[in-house]
């Protein structure tokens, strides 16, 4: 049992060193950022941090495969039963949440800061992320066309092309997060609502 509790705080402990110090690594980005600057943020010492991990670059990778994280274990969007515009409301808000929020673009910075160091771990990073939201969108689009609430021919090309969407929908300049998070839902919804009307069929009028 005190086994068990001490791995609990082992497990706690490396956690609460990973969030500060992805705090941390997004405010100075991995050149400026020293493992001093970590263990002071994380009211820890060096000595535990080491404990934990290597260098820094160990715990810099560590930190960007947990943030990898955020994408495993998405819901199951075919088992939504409401309107497909409201389903597809909630991925365009989590296409901003994980892609364009201010937090993430930090992320963005930090790795171009870093490519040349991470060049595969960069890579790594952004292939998973697109791989992993691309099929989850292709997924759900895929069961609306074969349900026949849309025609598509190409449920994959329609999912990146409403993820492309959904992104300038959130009225995002790169590098900026929008100042006004109401403006940015409206937008939200004027966009899957052209996105949904543009698959659904079209019937004939009356002759």
């Amino acid at each position: 049992m005190a086994r068990a509790r001490r791995s609990e705080t082992e497990e706690t402990r490396r956690e609460h060193i990973l969030q500060v110090a992805q705090e941390v690594f997004l405010a100075s980005g991995y050149a400026d950022t020293t493992i001093d600057n970590i263990a002071a943020a994380a009211k820890v010492s060096k000595q535990t941090l080491y404990h934990h991990f290597r260098d820094k670059a160990d715990l810099f990778e560590a930190v960007i495969v947990s943030d990898m994280e955020r994408f495993r274990n998405l819901p199951d969007l075919t088992c939504d039963r409401r309107d497909p515009e409201e389903v597809l409301f909630e991925v365009a808000r989590w296409i901003y949440d994980n892609n364009v929020s201010s937090q993430t673009l930090a992320m963005h910075r930090v790795l171009a800061g870093a490519a040349g160091n991470f060049s595969d771990l960069v890579k790594r990073h952004y292939e998973f992320r697109s791989k992993i939201s691309k099929s989850w969108i292709t997924t759900y689009i895929k069961s609306l066309a074969d349900s026949g609430v849309v025609q598509v021919a190409d449920p994959a090309r329609a999912a990146t092309r409403f993820a492309l969407m959904a992104s300038e929908g959130s009225d995002t300049i790169m590098w900026h997060a929008p100042s006004d998070m109401r403006e940015r839902e409206r937008l939200a919804r004027l966009t899957v609502s052209m996105f949904i009307r543009g698959l659904r069929p079209v019937k004939a009028a009356p002759a």
